[in-house]
């Protein structure tokens, strides 16, 4: 499989990973640079190609825990989401509200979680990972 192959196939998912994991677009994007250079660096010395994924996002993984380590604190930063006020006409709009408050409730206290088990909860149920996949990545 050629980089470029790599890169297109890899690449939303990868962002999506990181920048769950960072949470912070700047910091996500360099971040997916450096994965990509590095799957670009070391693509022939992958033996099994049909671990693709599993590598790819051990890569990226492992560059996060590079990030937080670097940074000397804990990667919870705590931060609450603010909630939009707006006035809701009908049961869709309604919905919706509900939606998204139920959402960022969630993700604030997803973003409460230790980093290793938000990364195991983010590769499950936001990437679709499956166990194995999980245990491939995270190398456990």
């Amino acid at each position: 499989m050629d980089f470029l192959t790599v890169y297109d196939q890899y690449y939303a998912g990868v962002r999506k990973f990181i920048l769950a994991i960072v949470r912070d677009e700047w910091v996500a994007d360099d971040l997916v640079q450096e994965t990509f250079i590095r799957i670009g660096e070391n693509l022939s010395n992958l033996r099994d190609p049909s671990k693709m994924s599993p590598w790819v996002f051990r890569i990226a993984h492992n560059l996060c825990q590079d990030h937080f380590r670097s940074l000397k604190r804990p990667s919870s930063d705590g931060r609450m989401l603010e909630e939009q006020g707006e006035t809701c006409k009908g049961s869709l709009i309604q919905r919706e509200v509900e939606q998204r408050q139920m959402g960022e409730c969630v993700q604030n206290y997803v973003n409460l979680l230790p980093e290793p088990q938000r990364t195991v909860l983010i590769l499950y149920d936001v990437m679709e990972f499956d166990h194995r996949e999980i245990a491939q990545i995270l190398d456990i």
